[in-house]
């Protein structure tokens, strides 16, 4: 599933997410992850620390519930906020928020984070590579059929009348020439304008497996899932859509 690739003037893409989990070396602590906020402060001055927590039920003569909370890591934004790096103990994660410029900057400025990361935090291993893609397409309203601007969508029986306040779709597909799994999530976002109907088409292709964190296969991946997702979209959309976003 391969095509020339397309560039939209108004592209829809709300947001970009490329994300690495990892097996960091034993003992490894969150203040390890500190180090990184020293090499990117120029670029990313917004820190905030990356907290997960959980809940524990113990059952006996009464119900006990302890809830605890566990630094992980760090969250850097840009000064703008369209960047924000995210370091932890599992993983890191990079997403490009809109306006999205290029696959090549987000890339570039991706692999870059992840070279400091590398450095200071010494990954054994790669567990997963994901790419994902969150799309917010603004169709005309009033809108009487998905047919005319989705090839992905909901079908509705004619017998039912189709006026759709919500709805929320997701497929699994396996993509077995590239070892990947797509996770497609359709939905209705809010609306805010009369005139827009805010259809979210999110492609999320991820694949697990274990790499060496300097394999060159894991940006290799990356491409190829890029490009695979931009096959995905536009094998989903019709010619009306492609020409709201020119």
């Amino acid at each position: 599933m391969t095509q020339a690739v397309r560039h939209y003037t108004k592209a829809p893409i709300t947001e970009a997410i490329l994300d690495l989990k990892v097996a960091l070396p034993e003992g490894t602590s969150p203040t390890a992850l500190q180090d990184i906020q020293e090499l990117v402060r120029d670029q990313y001055p917004n820190v905030q620390p990356l907290v997960t927590g959980s809940m524990a039920f113990q059952v006996g003569p009464s119900v006990r519930v302890d809830a605890t909370q566990q630094h992980t890591g760090y969250i850097f934004r840009s000064q703008d906020g369209r960047w924000v790096c995210q370091i932890a103990l599992n993983g890191f994660t990079f997403n490009h928020l809109r306006p999205y410029n290029s696959w090549e900057v987000l890339r570039d400025e991706a692999k870059r984070l992840w070279e400091i990361y590398k450095e200071v935090c010494k990954p054994v291993t790669v567990r997963r590579i994901s790419l994902r893609y969150i799309n917010q397409l603004e169709l005309p309203n009033p809108l009487t059929d998905l047919e005319e601007y989705l090839r992905t969508r909901v079908e509705i029986p004619r017998e039912i009348p189709h006026g759709i306040s919500a709805f929320f779709m997701q497929l699994q597909v396996p993509q077995p020439d590239l070892g990947c799994t797509l996770i497609l999530n359709e939905a209705l976002a809010p609306q805010t304008d009369p005139t827009v109907w805010p259809i979210i088409l999110d492609f999320d292709l991820f694949r697990e497996d274990v790499w060496q964190s300097d394999d060159p296969a894991v940006w290799q991946l990356l491409e190829d899932m890029r490009v695979r997702k931009n096959a995905l979209f536009e094998a989903s959309i019709t010619d009306a859509t492609r020409k709201l976003f020119d």
